[in-house]
């Protein structure tokens, strides 16, 4: 028996419309605009970012560990764990809103996506294999190591 079990949704019928469907006992596919992961993913054990952001001067980034999850009235429901409080807490998302004020993030995509990006930015045409410099530069040897002088 899952947690999902004592709250009634037509689990049919999302998993039709490709909002929401388990995969396996430990991950779940959750297509919202508030799940920012690799192919809107979640796994239970997972370590995630939540950014509650309720105006527009003010945010709160909260690291959690995600314990389950389940759907219910439109939301889908995180039962969590703080990393640094180690407080359980129960957030509710969206599961079709157009714009979120809360999002939960993957740390691991996040990380990857950061990273690709910095490649991207540094690699410039990386189809060619040509790197672009990042300025130009001169290298002279001094004393057993390099010198680099960048105009």
């Amino acid at each position: 028996m899952t947690l999902q079990d004592f709250f009634p949704a037509d689990l049919t019928l999302l998993g039709l419309q490709k909002q929401y469907s388990t995969i396996g006992n430990d991950s779940f596919l959750v297509n919202s605009p508030c799940v920012v992961a690799q192919r809107k993913i979640l796994k239970k054990g997972g370590r995630y970012l939540i950014f509650d952001i309720p105006t527009r001067t003010g945010i709160t980034i909260i690291e959690i560990l995600l314990i389950d999850l389940f759907v219910y009235e439109g939301n889908f429901n995180v039962i969590s764990e703080d990393i640094n409080s180690h407080r359980l807490s129960f957030i509710s998302f969206c599961l079709e809103c157009p714009e979120c004020t809360k999002y939960i993030v993957d740390l691991n995509y996040f990380h990857e996506r950061s990273d690709e990006k910095a490649i991207k930015k540094y690699c410039g045409d990386c189809d060619n294999n040509k790197k672009q410099p990042l300025g130009k530069g001169n290298t002279e040897a001094a004393e057993g190591f390099l010198e680099f002088d960048f105009e």
